[in-house]
């Protein structure tokens, strides 16, 4: 029962952390088109920018808990979601 509550407890604060980045991305990304009307691929890829690094340190130190040096993880991570908003942007 211990190993389910610590996956639990861990999986719990993914969703938390996952909800703040969502909160940054949108938060920025509506700042950016409504209220200062920049289109919305710019937007939507500043949005995703402004909320990379925190999603990061927030997984990687409060989630997780890694070990993995941030000179190490930080590129691989961001390689992964510049991918990402690569394929995002290409099908908005």
């Amino acid at each position: 029962m211990g190993a389910f509550l610590k996956n639990y407890a861990q999986f719990l604060r993914f969703c938390v952390a996952g909800a703040l980045n969502t909160a940054i991305n949108y938060g920025v990304f509506y700042t950016f088109l409504v209220l200062l009307d920049v289109n919305y691929l710019i937007s939507g890829a500043l949005g995703f920018g402004f909320a990379v690094a925190p999603a990061f340190i927030l997984n990687r130190t409060w989630t997780f808990g890694s070990s993995v040096s941030i000179w190490r993880g930080f590129p691989v991570y961001l390689t992964i979601c510049i991918f990402t908003l690569g394929i995002h942007l290409s099908i908005q």
